[in-house]
């Protein structure tokens, strides 16, 4: 299937390089939907003129919008604005002329007044992430990717101490916990890594945890490693339940219990392959069909 291409310049505010995830989805819609001529910016440094040629612009937050609206307002009634991720700040959010989300779950908590704008446009994911063609050389392990203290990697370092699991935590700003236990505990390895490295850390590990406090509508580290055939274990929240169904074991990320019962599942998860393998292939089933082509045609429903 051919993605569908804007008509007018398109231009991609999204971004720094260091935001792995979202500056590789920033470089997927200028490539998917931009067409010759669309180019992707940093929304935090770029130069006024930049903007100038634009008549469509694709941005991921509500900070996007007001930072070109603030460069260029006596054309922004001819941009076709598109939030990904709104944060409904509604003077904001009222400048778009479509929000696009990844889920309906994420459609249903834009405010009534807005969502005759809404489209809803589930995330693909890049074809390099796929199962492993033999099962992973080296010591078993468990992985957990994303960047900042939200995504969990203090919890998941103290299930490591407890259960001794070798822990791999790809990301950034993790924590103060995380990096003091990695020094005491050698199975406890946090790094950054770039993206093109990813495909690989995920084929080479046991299981995946993703045990991020917050709801995430469109977390590319769960499909990434869906796509991959990896078992997952995740926080239990609405958004994650409505991405991984019964696919995968979700559990609490917080309270008294939440130690424990991340303990008992990741041990009981490494000691059994059938299981994995099991867990493994419903989570790849479930992304079956997320292609950024399929993508792109429910995405470009939304532009002029």
């Amino acid at each position: 299937m051919s993605a569908p291409h804007v008509s007018a310049p398109l231009v991609v505010l999204g971004p720094p390089p260091e935001g792995r995830g979202g500056y590789a989805m920033a470089l997927r819609v200028r490539d998917t939907l931009g067409g010759p001529g669309a180019r992707t910016l940093n929304y935090e440094h770029f130069a006024p003129r930049d903007l100038q040629r634009a008549r469509a612009i694709w941005t991921f937050t509500a900070h996007g919008i007001r930072v070109a609206h603030s460069y260029a307002p006596e054309v922004h009634r001819v941009w076709q604005w598109i939030a990904e991720t709104p944060s409904y700040d509604l003077g904001i959010a009222s400048i778009a002329d479509a929000i696009v989300v990844t889920s309906e779950r994420a459609a249903a908590r834009v405010p009534a007044h807005l969502r005759g704008r809404v489209h809803v446009a589930p995330h693909g994911v890049e074809p390099e992430f796929a199962p492993a063609s033999a099962p992973p050389a080296g010591v078993p392990h468990v992985l957990s990717v994303g960047s900042g203290p939200a995504k969990g990697g203090a919890l998941l370092a103290r299930v490591a101490q407890s259960t001794g699991t070798r822990t791999l935590i790809l990301g950034r700003d993790l924590g103060p916990i995380v990096y003091e236990l990695a020094g005491t505990y050698s199975h406890i390895q946090p790094r950054w890594a770039p993206h093109a490295a990813m495909p690989q850390a995920y084929r080479s590990a046991s299981v995946f945890a993703f045990p991020s406090s917050h709801s995430e509508a469109h977390a590319g580290a769960l499909l990434e490693a869906m796509a991959s055939g990896l078992p997952i274990v995740a926080s239990d929240t609405p958004d994650h339940r409505e991405l991984l169904g019964d696919a995968a074991i979700l559990l609490p990320a917080r309270g008294r219990h939440a130690h424990a019962r991340w303990c008992e599942a990741l041990t009981a998860l490494m000691a059994d392959a059938p299981r994995r393998a099991a867990l493994g292939a419903a989570a790849l089933a479930r992304v079956d069909g997320r292609t950024w082509e399929a993508w792109a045609a429910a995405a470009a429903k939304a532009l002029p």
